[in-house]
């Protein structure tokens, strides 16, 4: 028979036919892994390189307005997709090579696992795209629209379309830390076990990029509208091996009686079923879209693996086990992270799906139904010793772990309501920290008690739970005791920022300023969630100088300026509280120029190097510093009246009422002449 797409009335240029894409695909697919080695050799030889190549970093673009390398390297894989199809998928991936890899290794030990369909597993990738690239938006656009939702929503970060420079170490394009967004060595490890083999062994080949993959659901949107197809070339036959070949789950031959080429999004173009046909009857070319044609809402019916009662209960089963693996959302809830801090969010989906499927299977082998899982052992259905014991073992883990994150997020939520008393914790506050009532007292204990049940069931220390009780310690007035856990925090997480900036804080306020700053300049080095430790002098100094720790606070930043002296801002704060300190506004001066030279946009820098200047007698440099302000439109009045103040003190009264005059003008606040 002859199912020829221009029996369907569509024209058709052929691009790609023949028998030789499967060994040219693996190759390709080789290729990627030599390019990511390259890229890891680059970086170690000479200290800096191009960012990674990270889909994940499109999301700081929407969210903060950075342009990332990942972000324009999706956007060129979404375009090519939308004109060629699905090709990155499986050309590119490094993922689907493990799939793939582990799919031919099952091949040839005589298992090829049949593919487990769930309608609303499907669901989970979009349900992640929204989660990942449109919530930032909707958050943002939310907030702008009506304010009061940030107490819902949280506040967004500000956004602004710009390009990061190097100092911003999590949004460059170039960067000398390339592991900056990417999981550990252990968990990339674990992740690419789980999601390469794991999951191809027991769902599937290509489940992870049908129940997983975010960036599959957005390759399959620009798909639908993609005119590279696979079509027919003629003389099919009818024996159905393109369908049998395809790993994507695709009803090849079907789709292509049915609309003369294929139009399941979830076809990834890898060709095999071109290379696996006997007739030579199937082609990649250009044809209509599968949008423009109609088809992009089409599906063949296919055989159902669960009821819709046991569809409910598997995203039920899901969603639970996603909670325990992956926590809850940071804008919901900031309390309730990772199981130990660690798990991403791809091996959280995708241990997610595997739990509640092998929940699914128990309950069906104890019933005595029909098992899921068909490759588990040597039984035919996967219903044997071997694989219900393992099935235990993972269901006994999983409720063992969701008991730790019980215990974390009680710990972790009573903490984060004892916020506001983390400053006078800080600082020993005794006026606040004596008159605590019964009710937040019962609050600290309750805190300790679960984030120390945590700690004693946990398999593996987490960095969090020695912070989190390190704040307690300091509401409770035991310094030490929280250096100590702060101090174990770093030890378990050299390479986060957070444990050095708060131990950094807490040796600042006991007057230990070197340091203080040693680790407060570390978090600064390392800053791997991108927002507030590249300020960690300032917002320590402001802290201490809040709770009338004047002494610390200067000494601090002295520090911070011999640590980073080529920092501006470190500088500017360090003068600022200089000029405030009897008899110390000469020793400001440097440090205000220094700032003033490379933060040009800010006139109130300006107007402290003149307020320094006048300090010292330096009455013709703070006019040239008062007269270049006079073109800021917010500092126009201010700097007129001082000029005014000055001429006053100069005894040049005609002059200085003319400044008073026009400082009157800009903003009647300032008083006119004479008043």
């Amino acid at each position: 028979m002859d199912t020829s797409t221009k029996s369907k009335g569509d024209a058709v240029r052929l691009l790609l036919t023949g028998k030789s894409y499967t060994k040219k695909r693996a190759a390709t697919l080789l290729l990627v892994y030599v390019l990511v080695l390259a890229h890891v050799l680059h970086w170690r030889l000479t200290g800096r390189t191009m960012a990674p190549l990270e889909f994940n970093e499109a999301r700081i673009t929407l969210e903060v307005g950075i342009v990332t390398a990942g972000f324009l390297f999706m956007a060129i894989a979404f375009a090519s997709t939308a004109i060629f199809g699905r090709f990155f998928c499986s050309w590119g991936c490094h993922i689907l090579a493990l799939e793939d890899g582990c799919a031919w290794l099952l091949d040839k030990m005589k298992l090829r696992p049949k593919p487990i369909r769930s309608k609303l597993f499907a669901w989970v990738p979009i349900g992640l795209v929204a989660y990942l690239f449109l919530w930032p938006v909707a958050r943002r656009l939310a907030v702008a629209l009506w304010p009061g939702s940030s107490a819902l929503l949280g506040t967004p970060p500000a956004f602004s379309v710009r390009v990061a420079s190097e100092t911003e170490t999590w949004g460059s394009f170039v960067t000398s830390d390339l592991w900056r967004n990417l999981p550990g060595p252990w968990i990339a490890g674990l992740t690419f076990l789980v999601c390469g083999f794991a999951v191809v062994y027991l769902v599937g080949s290509r489940s992870f990029c049908r129940y997983a993959c975010p960036y599959g659901a957005v390759f399959a949107f620009a798909d639908k509208f993609a005119k590279g197809r696979i079509v027919s070339s003629g003389g099919c036959v009818g024996c159905g091996k393109c369908t049998d070949n395809c790993r994507s789950d695709v009803q090849v031959i079907e789709e292509i009686n049915e609309y003369g080429k294929v139009v399941d999004p979830a076809c990834l173009k890898c060709l095999d079923c071109v290379s696996g046909c006997p007739s030579d009857a199937l082609a990649y070319g250009f044809t209509t879209s599968a949008h423009q044609s109609g088809h992009a809402k089409a599906t063949l019916e296919k055989d159902r693996d669960f009821s819709r009662k046991e569809e409910a209960v598997l995203v039920g089963l899901f969603a639970l086990a996603l909670g325990i693996f992956v926590g809850l959302p940071e804008g919901v809830a900031p309390w309730a992270g990772a199981l130990y801090g660690k798990l991403s969010l791809f091996l959280s989906v995708t241990l997610a799906v595997i739990t509640a499927l092998v929940a699914l299977h128990m309950w069906r082998v104890a019933r005595r139904g029909t098992p899921i899982f068909a490759n588990a052992d040597a039984s035919p259905r996967g219903a044997g010793f071997a694989s219900m014991s393992v099935a235990s073992l993972w269901l006994l883990f999983v409720a063992h772990s969701g008991l730790v994150q019980y215990h974390t997020f009680q710990g972790s939520q009573k903490t984060e309501s004892l916020r506001e008393l983390r400053i006078a914790g800080l600082v020993q506050d005794a006026s606040v920290l004596e008159r605590l009532n019964a009710e937040t007292l019962s609050s600290l204990e309750e805190g300790e008690r679960h984030l120390e049940r945590a700690i004693d069931l946990g398999l593996f220390d987490d960095e969090r739970l020695h912070r989190q009780r390190a704040w307690l310690a300091l509401t409770k007035g035991d310094t030490r005791a929280a250096e100590e856990h702060l101090r174990t925090a770093i030890a378990l997480e050299p390479r986060f920022a957070r444990p050095h900036y708060q131990l950094g804080r807490l040796l600042a306020a006991r007057g230990e300023a070197a340091e203080a700053s040693r680790h407060l300049a570390r978090a600064v080095e390392l800053n791997p969630e991108g927002r507030g430790f590249n300020r960690s002098f300032q917002q320590a100094a402001t802290e201490l100088l809040a709770a009338g720790l004047v002494p610390q606070a200067l000494a601090l930043l002295e520090e911070g300026a011999r640590t980073l002296p080529e920092d501006a801002d470190v500088a500017l704060h360090l003068g600022r509280v200089l000029i405030t300190q009897p008899g110390r506004s000469r020793d400001a001066i440097p440090f205000l120029e220094q700032a003033a030279a490379e933060i040009t946009g800010d006139p109130g820098v300006r107007a402290d190097l003149a307020q320094a200047y006048l300090d010292c007698g330096e009455q013709a440099l703070a006019e040239e510093q008062l007269k270049q302000n006079l073109s800021h439109p917010e500092a126009r009045a201010g700097s007129l009246y001082q000029l005014g103040l000055l001429r006053q003190e100069q005894g040049r009264q005609a002059e200085a009422e003319g400044f008073f005059r026009e400082a009157h003008e800009a903003d009647p606040s300032f008083p006119a002449p004479g008043d």
